[in-house]
């Protein structure tokens, strides 16, 4: 089984989504879809959760009514044809917004920041989302057994409602329930990141980025053997390509260098989605929606793959120092420490498999060319 995640920047639009549509049908090994809500949804929900409790209903009724705008646009540019089952999916979208302005009525009447109900606004962008690209789907694949599964289905967490931890045991029971389902020949099965439902029944969030961890959570359950995050970036680089556009991205890097460059603040990647990948022994495979013919980064066992010099930014505030993180091997970081004696390094910390140090900007450059040297 192929599991692909589609973020909110893969989706963020019509010709965004048939990007995704087209990977899929180049990738007919993929069984199923994982995606997050539109490219801004989920702030503009957090904004809405924020002003309701701040009982300030018209300006939250503003935002809510521009992203209701922003969505029917989105429907309207990928079904221009008015046909029956996609006023249906219209209709669909009409009701998540009306159940979007109960909770907010909820937050107005509670008169106080309840999670449990912001836990279920934030979740309202998944579901908008994956309800429009479910309709795109049976457009594009008639031959396809397609099936939408609630994530609620399968992902079960504890009741941290918008900072949830997930329960890996019971999400591999539940995916148990859907097994037979979706391995049937000629299915593909599309479902939502990012959240989840308590044991009592309410909705949950598994935490900003968490549509990735969806994803692999996934891949473990079904027992998958690859799972594609397809994101706005050509993989995973050794340097932010925002800092340094000249390094090319790995094709290959170990799970485990790949995991601490994400806790170290690594942007690719959300910290906690590795985790379910290491466990199971599955791949992970890191590509751009855009130009998927480019290839990506192929994340794999780190027995399989040897560590390589890794620069990540931790922190970057105005008017300070920048603070990093240099990842790699023993050997590596050591002969960087050699040969940078004149970079002046701050606050060094040397630590298993990364040092940590803060610098100018000035000195960045000469990390940089540094790294690019050895």
């Amino acid at each position: 089984m192929i599991i692909a995640k589609f973020g909110g920047s893969s989706v963020r639009n019509a010709e965004r989504m048939r990007d995704c549509v087209r990977i899929i049908k180049l990738n007919p090994n993929i069984n199923g879809v994982v995606v997050s809500a539109t490219y801004n949804t989920t702030n503009e929900l957090e904004l809405m959760g924020k002003l309701a409790v701040g009982q300030k209903r018209s300006d939250a009724q503003i935002v809510l009514r521009s992203n209701q705008v922003r969505h029917q646009q989105l429907y309207q540019e990928l079904f221009p044809n008015d046909q029956e089952e996609k006023k249906l999916c219209w209709q669909r979208q009409e009701e998540l917004y009306q159940e979007l302005s109960s909770y907010l009525d909820q937050v107005y009447a509670r008169k106080n920041k309840e999670s449990d109900l912001l836990a279920s606004i934030y979740a309202i962008g998944e579901r908008l989302s994956s309800n429009l690209f479910y309709q795109l789907l049976v457009n594009e694949f008639p031959e396809k057994k397609l099936l939408l599964i609630d994530a609620r289905e399968l992902i079960l967490t504890d009741e941290n409602f918008v900072q949830a931890n997930p329960n890996i045991e019971l999400i591999k029971k539940q995916a148990k329930i859907h097994q037979n389902q979706v391995n049937e020949e000629n299915t593909l099965f599309l479902t939502q990141g990012f959240i989840g439902r308590s044991l009592s029944g309410k909705t949950t969030v598994l935490g900003r980025e968490g549509s990735d961890y969806t994803a692999t959570l996934l891949g473990e359950a079904f027992g998958a053997t690859l799972v594609q995050i397809w994101t706005d970036v050509a993989g995973v680089f050794p340097v932010d390509p925002r800092i340094d556009n000249q390094f090319c991205a790995y094709p290959r890097i170990g799970q485990e260098q790949a995991a601490l460059m994400a806790t170290q603040g690594a942007k690719v990647l959300f910290p906690d989605t590795l985790a379910p990948a290491i466990r199971s022994g599955f791949e992970v495979f890191v590509g751009k929606t855009q130009e998927p013919e480019k290839g990506g980064t192929l994340i794999v066992a780190q027995k399989n793959c040897p560590w390589s010099l890794a620069l990540v930014v931790k922190d970057q505030k105005a008017g300070e120092d920048l603070k990093y993180a240099l990842i790699g091997d023993q050997a590596s970081l050591e002969k960087f420490l050699t040969h940078c004696p004149e970079i002046q390094l701050n606050d060094l910390k040397k630590k298993s498999n990364h040092i940590e140090f803060s610098t100018t900007i000035p000195k960045t450059s000469e990390i940089l060319a540094l790294i690019k040297k050895l």
